[in-house]
């Protein structure tokens, strides 16, 4: 799609001038029908229009056909489902359709005045991950012509839970573009919300001249900490950040609210290394060349003032510019106004540094492996950062030091050799080893060996790449798939393991706004192989897509065992969640959830990785490999879990056996024994199959807490009960047959002697029960003051029984575990 310039919009424009007439008639039309009547007619007849977009205008014009899908589901989104849905919405989302007919019109008059539109436009792109339509907000200022390169600033929105096309408002700045892009909502602009604003950054160049060299970001809040994010993970890409009130490190949480300390083991380093690999502290130097403008409030609550303080000073000592404000009265927001003009022309001040003589760089990950003319290319040890120190020492020799790193790339074409001084001939002195440089223009490829380093070719066959280079959780950052298994011997297997596939889904979509791909093993193709990464869930036995790979696999799991090299786990409902090259296209990953049995499958998607204390990471697998039993509830419980090698081979120094102490006192994983109600007068709940568990971070635990402890009532301990997290709901089904119900509900402070002062303040919660659907009874409010309460609810033949928890507060990362202890029902 051509750039927007000068002579490529006359006909656009003159398009929209014509179609001017259509709109104000459309609009006339509204004011003789009820509004609500006429949006949907309105909007149905829009929806029909667009699917019947002739294939080759949807090919020619496909970019702008999935920005108006968008607007559809936006105009939708305004019309019926916003929060505060008002007449003023309603009329919001009229505008809105008035545009998507002048711009359906103008696609088939075979114009595009999608792209011809100024000041603030809603748009989106297709999702390289999942195919889907991700929204932006972009505005181009009125002297924008296509004539000349404008800078772009792009703006990252703050925190707004799970809901769709946040990034509006944006500022109008007139000297530049300004992007808002929705980054997968509320991500903190992480994992896949880092990709999406990559990739929005991307298509804006296309469609718009961009001077590369003033790219900056700003942002508040969660928005302040995208800026960090992004710009300590790609530094040689942006000009500068301005980032307000965002979060950094979470040493700080600790510090502040007792977050996140690692219990005392082995394996604490480990923990407090994958933390730190989180941290935008963590990678401080990466800034040395960013200029900063950093602002935040001495009397936030949300996110402590430390962390801005902190990470202001690291990246001073590593050399870096930054602008340092702290303003004494203000909390999370409430800045002067005059701030916001004064960052905004502060970041049109800056240009970027392209070519620096010298830097350094540390990394976690090989896609967030490149700095300037250098590029990690491959780890020694995963699970660790690499860290690069280069220098230009004169026009015949290039020093770089290396802690780390088995293999990088150095980029010093001619132009790259000219800007920073480079004689023709000159050499490279890495770590000990001095080598020729290759002649200009040619990317040259090093790898460590046991000699030192030598030049190589640019491949290196069978080992980890930027893509393809774990842990799990990378996999799903490019195109995937989830298959599940439907041979196992038995329907409940196979009923287990199409609904754990289908919650990973659902999970997914409350996240990021719309469902992942699913299919049933049999229903996998040759072009799913080819095209996408696989997700397997099931056994070899169930599976049969799995079962095709399995002999190729370092990990194999049958209904018997499990097989890691030449460990053999048994016994203890066994599984295990690891990523690999499919052996059926080694481009594409292969995931694999399974265990030995429907029980070990039994909400395997988030028994793991919910330790991090911060929501982005919750359910987190930060592993290449984990094994793990019914004794399974932390790191340090695993049977093995750690990173795979370069070469994807056991790394000995990254591979970690569970801890035996640990591991004897854990209070062993219950999976209820009974699918339907026992013909009992009375059943406690722990011991009835849920039909439904709907619980974004952690399992519903059953006579254990939530962190896989002693169920608590405060700090009473508790034999039987559910150990659930803030929102939570459980649903089962009674068959009509129960008249009764009983538990003692409140928060479950986990065995904890010391409550951090927020969290006392700030953590408030309510247990609700429904019968079918209507709400039967409500506990008071439950806080530190008042943490537990007994509830007694007739049930009148309940067909269907639902135990919420919902939080009473906006502060959940404060909110901690929460028990139905001695949870019954009583037979008539």
């Amino acid at each position: 799609m051509p750039k927007f310039r000068a002579s490529s919009i006359r006909d656009a424009l003159y398009a929209l001038a014509l179609l001017s007439v259509v709109s104000w008639n459309v609009w006339n039309l509204r004011l003789h029908l009820p509004l609500d009547s006429f949006c949907r007619k309105r909007h149905a007849a829009l929806t029909e229009r667009l699917e019947h977009l002739s294939p080759e205008t949807r090919r020619t014009f496909d970019r702008s056909v999935v920005s108006l899908g968008a607007r559809l589901d936006l105009a939708d989104y305004l019309r019926d489902k916003r929060p505060v849905g008002n007449r003023a919405s309603k009329l919001a989302a009229q505008r809105m359709m008035t545009l998507m007919e002048e711009d359906l019109q103008s696609l088939e008059l075979g114009l595009d005045t999608v792209n011809a539109r100024r000041g603030t436009v809603f748009k989106a792109h297709r999702s390289a991950v999942d195919g889907t339509a991700q929204p932006y907000w972009l505005e181009l200022p009125p002297g924008y012509l296509g004539d000349k390169a404008f800078p772009l600033i792009i703006n990252l929105h703050y925190h707004g839970w799970y809901r769709p096309f946040q990034g509006y408002p944006l500022p109008k700045v007139p000297e530049a573009i300004v992007v808002s892009p929705h980054g997968r909502g509320s991500t903190d602009f992480m994992f896949v919300g880092e990709r999406e604003v990559l990739d929005v950054i991307e298509e804006v160049k296309r469609d718009c001249l961009v001077d590369d060299d003033r790219v900056s970001f700003m942002g508040s809040s969660m928005g302040g900490t995208g800026c960090w994010h992004l710009a300590v993970h790609y530094p040689d890409l942006f000009a500068a950040i301005a980032p307000v009130s965002g979060n950094t490190n979470h040493r700080v949480w600790e510090k502040e609210w007792g977050w996140g300390k690692a219990p005392e083991s082995p394996f604490r380093p480990v923990r407090e290394r994958l933390a730190d690999m989180l941290d935008p502290i963590s990678f401080a130097e990466n800034l040395q060349h960013v200029p900063v403008f950093c602002a935040h409030g001495v009397k936030d609550p949300i996110v402590p003032l430390g962390h801005s303080r902190t990470m202001a000073d690291q990246v001073r000592a590593a050399g870096g510019k930054v602008v340092y404000r702290e303003y004494e009265d203000v909390a999370h927001g409430g800045f002067p106004k005059e701030l916001a003009d004064e960052r905004i022309q502060w970041l049109l001040g800056q240009r970027r540094t392209a070519y620096p003589k010298q830097f350094r760089f540390r990394t976690a990950s090989l896609r967030q492996g490149r700095a300037y003319w250098v590029e990690v290319l491959g780890f020694e040890h995963y699970g660790d950062f690499a860290e690069i120190a280069a220098e230009v020492v004169g026009p015949a020799l290039v020093r770089v030091t290396t802690r780390n790193v088995a293999r990088l790339a150095l980029r010093l074409d001619a132009d790259t050799r000219a800007r920073l001084g480079l004689a023709s001939e000159c050499s490279v002195e890495l770590d000990s080893t001095r080598l020729p440089l290759l002649s200009a223009g040619a990317t040259q490829v090093l790898a460590r060996t046991e000699q030192g380093w030598t030049t190589t070719s640019g491949s290196a066959e069978g080992a980890k790449r930027p893509g393809l280079s774990g842990p799990v959780e990378d996999a799903f950052l490019d195109p995937f798939l989830v298959v599940y298994g439907t041979a196992a011997s038995s329907a409940l297997e196979n009923q287990t393991i199409r609904s754990e596939a289908e919650l990973f889904a659902s999970e997914w979509e409350r996240r990021y706004g719309k469902p992942c791909r699913l299919k049933a093993d049999r229903e996998v193709t040759d072009a799913d192989i080819q095209q996408s990464g696989l997700v397997l869930y099931g056994n070899e036995s169930a599976n049969s897509v799995l079962a095709r790979i399995a002999d190729k696999l370092p990990i194999r799991v049958t209904p018997a065992e499990v097989r890691f090299g030449a460990r053999v786990f048994r016994g203890g409902d066994v599984g295990a969640k690891f990523c690999f090259p499919n052996p059926l296209n080694p481009d594409r990953y292969g995931v694999v959830f399974t265990a030995t049995t429907w029980q070990g499958m039994f909400q395997i998607n988030s028994r793991f990785g919910n330790w991090f204390d911060w929501g982005a990471c919750d359910n987190r697998n930060w592993f290449d490999f984990a094994v793990f039993d019914d004794r399974t509830a932390s790191p340090e419980t695993f049977l093995q879990v750690g990173f795979f090698g370069d070469r994807w081979k056991l790394d000995p120094q990254t591979t970690w056996d569970g801890i035996p102490s640990l591991r004897e006192t854990a209070i062993p994983r219950r999976v209820p024994t009974h699918r339907e109600p026992p013909a009992a007068a009375q059943v406690y709940l722990s011991d009835l199959l849920p039909t439904d568990i709907d619980q974004p971070k952690g399992t519903a635990q059953f006579d254990r807490s939530f962190n896989g402890g002693q169920l608590h009532l405060a700090d009473t301990p508790v034999a039987r009960g559910l150990g659930v997290r803030v929102p939570s709901s459980v649903t089962f089904a009674l068959g009509g047959r129960f008249v009764h119900f009983r538990s003692s509900v409140g928060i479950d402070y986990e065995g904890e002697k010391e409550i951090s002062k927020t969290r006392r303040k700030t953590e408030r919660l309510r247990f609700l029960v429904y019968g079918d659907g209507k709400l039967l009874a409500s506990s008071p409010e439950l806080n530190y003051r008042r943490p537990s309460y007994k509830m007694e609810v007739a049930l009148a033949s309940v067909e269907e029984l639902t135990l919420t928890v919902k939080p009473e507060s906006t502060y959940l990362w404060h909110f901690g575990s929460a028990a139905w202890a001695d949870a019954q029902i009583t037979a008539n």
